[in-house]
């Protein structure tokens, strides 16, 4: 397809013990040896004890995710209770919908022309890791990994105003090139390479999104707090909340230019990481 900072949670042994021996130099959060805090420094400190800890426990909690995702991959796991979406044999499960088409080929789907859109039928994903091993033959090859798609979709414009399109697309800026979160949340890097086999892994935990691209993190979107651009153009997606469950899909669109094909060659789902 064409966050508030939080104190220290070590601030509690500092501000709980009457016989402390330490006090704040700068932000909240960083304590040095020295004498006890004056009368006013300790009311700070109380207060910030009132906070909310799940302010910040939810942005640390998918930081976590994030790392054991990349921890795992350098080892080579697969980790435990992985399915297979597409295994290079066959597209049952799937459904196309939309103009062009995916052709398995020597074991891998290639996009041909577009727009459209290859879902899978099966079942809708909650908060899960999707695993998505795809190659580009341009800077300007076009498609995109749809999820959270609220219904079975009748056409390939349901799942772009029904569902989060993580982008597939070198050539663009940051809100619509590999990584973001289409016209929504910018990708913060460019970890994708042009010609090789390239592993995007999105994490849906929660509302929360994350990709890592080749052990790069390149989104963390949340859209309950994060701004989000206005929609200017009729071919981004409509506004608004998404299901916390959906349907998966992949975009076919190398309807544009000649030679901007994208191949897939593995589609897979597994549980989160344990955090423990």
């Amino acid at each position: 397809m064409k966050v508030p900072s939080t104190a220290s949670p070590g601030i509690h042994s500092v501000a709980s013990r009457p016989e402390a021996v330490a006090r704040l130099t700068g932000p909240v959060g960083f304590p040095t040896i020295g004498p006890l805090h004056p009368p006013e420094r300790r009311l700070e400190i109380l207060a910030v004890e009132k906070l909310d800890v799940g302010l910040c426990r939810k942005p640390l909690v998918l930081a976590l995710l994030i790392t054991l995702v990349i921890q795992a991959r350098g080892a080579g796991a697969d980790g435990p209770g992985e399915k297979t979406l597409f295994d290079g044999k066959s597209v049952k499960g799937w459904e196309h919908v939309g103009p062009g088409a995916f052709r398995l080929e020597d074991g891998v789907l290639r996009t041909e022309g577009g727009m459209g859109l290859l879902w899978f039928t099966g079942e809708k994903f909650g908060d899960c890791v999707l695993r998505v091993v795809y190659r580009t033959t341009s800077k300007v090859s076009n498609s995109g990994v749809f999820i959270r798609i609220a219904d079975r979709p009748n056409d390939e414009w349901y799942a772009v105003h029904h569902g989060y399109e993580v982008q597939i697309c070198d050539g663009a800026d940051p809100f619509h090139r590999t990584g973001a979160v289409y016209s929504l949340s910018k990708a913060t890097a460019e970890a994708s390479k042009v010609g090789e086999w390239n592993t995007m892994e999105i994490i849906l935990d929660g509302g929360r999104i994350a990709v890592v691209l080749n052990g790069v993190r390149v989104q963390d979107f949340n859209p309950d707090t994060d701004e989000v651009p206005l929609r200017t153009k009729p071919y981004e997606p409509e506004r608004g909340p998404r299901p916390a469950k959906g349907y998966i899909g992949l975009q076919n669109h190398n309807d544009v230019a000649e030679g901007t094909e994208v191949f897939f060659k593995e589609v897979s789902v597994r549980p989160l990481p344990k955090k423990d």
